[in-house]
């Protein structure tokens, strides 16, 4: 699986950067996102691959390491490879902390010692965060002050695509994801005009009454997706 590496962009910013020839930056960068490089930032790499990747010689490749060394920034030995201040740049997350101590598990000890390098403790684990409660929504079709029966308001909601919109638009405007909001609409529309053995009504025409606003609101209530929708835009709004 392809990994995502990603560079600040004050990396052409940095004063050490600029001392650097054009094949010395091209190096430093290639060292940073090549497919070999993790969390650690100690990876095993020969200087052929690096060489065939990059078209530079491996004398090019190794005048260019003593001056990463001799500046502290990276080091190449054995055919191992570190970047010294790569975990600085990492998430301070427990889970990325974790990755990077099992990574350096896996690194000969020989390797560590030769670069003075400790295998930081694993961390445990993060304490789960309770969730928040999702808030029961009924979305309202219409606005109250038109005059309509629960009838009409129901006819109007199942055949306009424009009144769904209406409702669809009001949820991700709350925060739930548009895709949500539409799944959830058009099981909704699905399931309450299906036809009867006849053929002749629609399902929700078969309800002694059918307030569209009420059932709306206990679909969504009871909808997975939705609830963890809700709880996710709670939490946003009180980061």
């Amino acid at each position: 699986m392809a990994k995502g590496r990603y560079i600040n962009t004050k990396f052409w910013d940095d004063e050490y950067i600029g001392t650097l020839s054009p094949m010395q930056r091209y190096l430093f960068l290639y060292i940073l996102t090549n497919s070999l490089t993790n969390l650690s930032g100690i990876y095993e790499i020969t200087l052929k691959r690096i060489s065939f990747d990059t078209g530079m010689t491996q004398e090019e490749i190794q005048e260019a390491f003593d001056r990463f060394s001799q500046a502290g920034k990276i080091y190449y030995a054995q055919g191992w490879l570190w970047i010294k201040n790569f975990q600085k740049h990492q998430s301070p997350s427990i889970k990325i902390q974790q990755g990077i101590a099992y990574q350096m598990q896996d690194i000969p000890k020989n390797i560590l010692k030769l670069f003075a390098i400790e295998i930081p403790e694993i961390a445990e684990k993060e304490p789960k965060k309770p969730v928040a409660k999702a808030k029961p929504v009924e979305p309202e079709v219409l606005a109250k002050p038109i005059d309509l029966t629960p009838k009409e308001k129901a006819v109007k909601f199942f055949t306009e695509p424009e009144t769904q919109e209406l409702v669809i638009t009001k949820l991700f405007g709350r925060g739930i994801t548009e895709d949500v909001a539409r799944s959830k609409i058009r099981e909704f529309v699905r399931y309450w005009t299906e036809l009867n053995a006849t053929g002749k009504k629609q399902r929700w025409e078969m309800e002694p009454t059918f307030d569209i606003n009420g059932r709306l609101g206990r679909w969504f209530a009871n909808a997975k997706e939705f609830n963890n929708s809700v709880a996710q835009a709670n939490r946003a709004e009180t980061l």
